[in-house]
């Protein structure tokens, strides 16, 4: 029996060990170098930490529930505006404070935080004077463009506190909410 073998030409493209191996080599490469670019990302941008304990936060929680109650029933409303030009520009925050019957709330100790969620260094406070009766005015450094939280505290002579967390964004233009 004679064995034929044919001549064939072969094509330019042949899968050897050699390119198996460096394919394989090169997706988990790809993988990988990904994987540790969004985990230095993760862990650069935010560092996790909320509260120092958050046993003490979770055993002061019905107390927080209960000033947000007297905060209620104080009917206060308050409203304020943050102008700003744009980012690292100084911000100037106006504060109106009424009570459960729209009259202006005059002698209160006012302030304001800002609080970048993301980047410790960037916290600002001032305290806010009156002006007009019932409104308070106040200025701060300026900040880069990003998500800011806005806390105010107003708190009157007779102990009464009103405590407010807003979150905000400065973008090129100015504040946008």
């Amino acid at each position: 029996m004679a064995i034929m073998t044919a001549n064939r030409q072969h094509s330019g493209f042949r899968i050897t060990g050699r390119k198996v191996f460096f394919g394989l080599v090169a997706f988990f490469g790809i993988i990988m170098a990904a994987n540790v670019v969004l985990i230095w990302l993760a862990i650069g941008s935010f560092p996790g930490v909320v509260t120092d304990s958050a046993y003490q936060a979770g055993r002061e929680y019905p107390e927080f529930l209960a000033a947000a109650e007297r905060q209620r029933e104080l009917g206060w409303q308050v409203n304020e505006s943050l102008s700003v030009a744009g980012p690292d520009q100084p911000l100037t925050l106006r504060i109106n404070a009424d009570d459960r019957d729209d009259a202006p709330l005059s002698g209160l100790a006012v302030l304001a935080r800002l609080s970048s969620p993301t980047h410790e260094g960037l916290d600002r406070e001032a305290r806010l004077l009156e002006g007009e009766t019932g409104v308070y005015q106040g200025h701060m450094a300026g900040l880069p463009a990003g998500q800011y939280d806005l806390e105010i505290e107003l708190t009157a002579g007779n102990g009464d506190s009103f405590r407010s967390v807003n979150r905000l964004v400065i973008s090129e233009n100015g504040v946008v909410r």
